[in-house]
């Protein structure tokens, strides 16, 4: 019992070390050099923990932009437009080369395509000013990226995009026959009926679609005020209404 007692009272009076030893620096590098797991990294871009991020960037290097991060292979930027923390968004589309913006996850989707479909404007002006031909892409479905934005009856986003894919009328895949087609389909089921108008004017061929005129001719028929009759689209408007 004795020794027991002088054991204890020793220990009693034997200093702490410091909660910040000599040592605390060379775990924390030891931590911040730990190869990061890709779960932690999709955490990481949810919750906008810009520090895991930048370490995930940092150790995969050029990889990085083209990691698949998600079952469904979706890239680090894609799971942070999904995030939606803004900060993170931009260091992302900055850093990652033009070329590697175009990545496809598995079902053919660009990033483009995931910010068309979520509604998220300021990150589509992004990723077009850095890559116009994200525009032109379609995902395994073919489908562009406006499309995705008119099925959703995204008004802002789809008005976006067009305004941008139809400044390059040469490239543009708004005006080639199947792509036309399918999005002035897009366009009126949305109520988007102005931007169609301008689609017909740019694409003229697209007027003599028969089943597309009877898509138009069914939508007016069930709401006249679909294409204002005050807007002025000149010969393609009258060939609507006389049709």
């Amino acid at each position: 019992m004795k020794c027991l007692f002088e054991i204890t009272t020793y220990l009693t009076k034997k200093k702490l070390p410091s909660s910040r030893s000599e040592d605390s620096d060379d775990i924390v590098h030891d931590v911040e050099d730990a190869r990061i797991g890709l779960q932690q990294v999709y955490d990481a871009l949810i919750l906008g923990k810009e520090r895991v991020v930048d370490r995930f960037l940092r150790q995969y290097k050029t990889s990085a932009f083209t990691e698949r991060i998600t079952a469904s292979g979706e890239t680090a930027l894609m799971v942070a437009i999904k995030g939606g923390h803004g900060h993170i968004i931009k260091k992302l589309v900055s850093l990652t080369p033009p070329e590697l913006l175009a990545f496809k996850e598995d079902f053919g989707n660009t990033a483009l395509h995931v910010v068309a479909e979520l509604d998220n404007v300021k990150t589509a002006q992004l990723l077009v000013n850095k890559n116009h031909e994200l525009l032109n892409i379609c995902n395994r479905r073919e489908i562009l990226p406006i499309h995705l934005a008119a099925i959703r009856g995204h008004r802002e986003m789809t008005s976006y995009l067009f305004s941008v894919g139809m400044k390059d009328e040469i490239h543009s895949s708004l005006l080639k026959d199947a792509d036309g087609e399918k999005l002035v389909f897009d366009l009126v089921a949305a109520r988007f009926c102005d931007l169609a108008l301008q689609l017909f004017y740019h694409n003229p061929e697209l007027v003599f679609d028969l089943e597309l005129r009877s898509l138009l001719m069914e939508l007016l028929a069930d709401n006249p005020s679909a294409f204002p009759s005050g807007t002025h689209y000149s010969i393609w408007e009258s060939f609507f209404y006389n049709c």
